[in-house]
C-alpha cells in the first residue's frame, strides 16, 4: 500500500523522497510531489480508512456563515460569505464538499499551491486504476448546466498526470457559486486512491486550463467578492472535530491572538519570501534562506519541504533519521509527547511547532517527521498542513499576501 502523504490529492508509488523538478511547458506544482512508501499493512492497523485518503465520503455541499467576519462590507448579503466542512483524514488529506452543475456531489481536495479545478470524467483510462473505484463518483456529462469547449488540458504533477475535456458550468462550495471553466478528466496516471478531483486555490497566472485557451478558470476570482479573501483551519485527527474552509471572510472562533501577514513576492503560487527566516530547536538553530529564496503555503502538501541541509539539520535536532523503506524520515512515536519545540521564525515573527504537531503516525508503531528535504530542487520551500494545522492561514488576494494567527483546537 502506498501512502501519497505529500502531494494530497494523489497515492503515487515511490521509493524516496524526492521532488521533482518544474516540468516543461507546465506551470503546475510538481515542486511539491513527494511520494512516502508504506511496504506492508501494519498489523491492527486499518489501512484502508487511514492510507486510502478517500474512504470516507459525504453527499451535498456543507455551509455556515454565522461565524463569518464581514468586514468594512457588512451591509452586504451574508451569501457572499460562507464555510464548507473539511474532513480529515489522518492528518493526510482534507476534503471539501463540491458541487458541481445541477447538483452533482463531490469531494474534492482544495489545494492552494496549484489552479486548475478538475472533476473525475465518466470516460476517463488509466493504466494504474488512476480513474477511481467504480462506486466512486464521475462527472454526468449529460447535464444541461455544463457546456462542452473546444480546448483540452493536460496538467503533469511529479505524482503523474492528469489530461481531459474543458467544460464551463457552475462550481458551487460553502455556500457561494460561480461559473468557470474546469477540467473534465479522460486520463490519469499516478492518482491511484483519490477521490473525485482537485480544485486549484492558487493564481490563474499558473492555471494549465487557461494556457489551454479557456478563460474565467479561478473559481474565487470568479465570485467577485467585496471581502476577496478566503481562509483554513485544518483540524488535528487526534481532536475529533473536521477542518474548514472559510469564503469572502475569516471565521475568528478558529484562531487566537493578531495575524501576522506577510506580503507576496509573486502572484503565482502564494509565494513570499525566505529572506532572514531562521529555525532553532534547543541548542540547535540555523537559516532557512541558504539556497532557498522563496516559500509557498500549500494546503496541498502534508510536510513541511525545506531545503536540503535546513531539512536534515531539523530532522537531527528532533531525533528523526532517514528510512529508505518508507521514504521518509522516521520519527519515535513516543516523541509526541518528548520532542523539543521547534520555532520556524519567518518576515519577524516566531512561529513555535510543538512535538505533537510534526509527529505524524502511519500505524501506532511507525511515525515519520513532518520535516523533509527537496526545496533545493525545486527552488522554494513549502508550508505544508504540518505548519497550517498549527497555524490559521488567510490567503488575500486583495492585498496579495498571506496571513498566519495561532489556531484553536479542541
Amino acid at each position: 500500500m502506498n501512502l501519497f502523504a505529500v502531494l494530497l490529492s494523489a497515492a503515487a508509488v515511490a521509493t524516496s523522497v524526492a521532488t521533482a523538478a518544474p516540468l516543461a511547458n507546465t506551470h503546475s506544482a510538481v515542486i511539491h510531489k513527494v511520494a512516502i512508501t508504506k511496504p506492508s499493512h501494519p498489523a491492527g492497523h486499518n489501512t484502508h480508512a487511514a492510507i486510502s485518503k478517500w474512504g470516507r465520503r459525504i453527499q451535498g455541499p456543507t455551509f455556515n456563515t454565522s461565524l463569518i467576519r464581514l468586514g468594512a462590507g457588512e451591509e452586504e448579503a451574508l451569501e457572499r460569505r460562507g464555510s464548507a466542512v473539511l474532513y480529515n483524514s489522518d492528518d493526510l488529506l482534507y476534503n471539501a464538499p463540491v458541487t458541481l452543475g445541477n447538483g452533482q456531489s463531490f469531494l474534492l481536495d482544495l489545494d492552494t499551491g496549484s489552479s486548475d479545478t478538475w472533476f473525475r470524467g465518466p470516460n476517463c483510462k488509466s493504466s494504474d486504476q488512476s480513474c477511481g473505484l467504480s462506486s466512486q463518483t464521475k462527472v454526468n456529462t449529460a447535464d444541461t448546466t455544463l457546456k462542452a469547449t473546444s480546448y483540452t488540458w493536460s496538467t503533469l504533477y511529479g505524482s503523474g498526470s492528469v489530461g481531459g475535456k474543458v467544460y464551463t458550468g457552475p462550481v458551487a462550495m460553502a455556500g457561494l457559486s460561480a461559473t468557470i471553466s474546469l477540467g473534465v478528466s479522460t486520463s490519469e496516471t499516478g492518482f491511484s486512491g483519490v477521490g473525485d478531483g482537485l480544485m486549484g486555490l492558487a493564481y490563474a497566472s499558473i492555471s494549465e486550463i487557461a494556457s489551454a485557451g479557456a478563460s474565467n478558470t479561478n473559481w474565487i476570482d470568479a465570485l467577485k467578492l467585496s471581502t476577496n479573501e478566503f481562509a483554513f483551519y485544518l483540524s488535528r485527527a487526534s481532536g475529533g472535530d473536521n477542518g474548514e474552509v472559510t469564503v469572502g471572510g475569516v471565521d475568528t472562533s478558529k484562531y487566537t491572538g493578531s495575524i501576522s501577514y506577510i506580503p507576496l513576492n509573486s502572484k503565482t503560487y502564494w509565494q513570499m519570501s525566505w529572506s532572514g527566516a531562521k529555525w532553532a530547536s534547543g541548542s540547535s538553530s540555523g537559516a532557512l534562506d541558504g539556497s532557498v529564496k522563496s516559500f509557498i503555503a500549500d494546503t496541498g502538501t502534508s510536510l513541511i519541504i525545506l531545503d536540503n541541509t535546513s531539512g536534515a539539520a531539523i530532522n537531527k535536532a528532533i531525533g528523526a533519521t532517514y528510512s529508505s523503506t518508507y521514504g521518509a524520515y522516521t520519527i519515535p512515536c513516543s516523541k509526541s509527547t518528548s520532542g523539543p519545540t521547534v520555532t520556524l521564525t519567518i518576515n519577524g515573527v516566531a512561529y513555535p511547532l510543538p512535538a505533537v504537531s510534526y509527529v505524524i503516525p502511519l500505524s501506532s508503531t511507525v511515525c515519520i517527521s513532518g520535516f523533509t528535504t527537496g526545496a533545493s530542487s525545486a527552488g522554494v520551500g513549502i508550508l505544508g498542513d504540518v505548519f497550517l494545522r498549527q497555524f490559521y492561514s488567510i490567503y488575500d488576494k486583495a492585498n496579495g499576501r498571506v496571513g498566519f494567527a495561532t489556531a484553536v483546537h479542541p
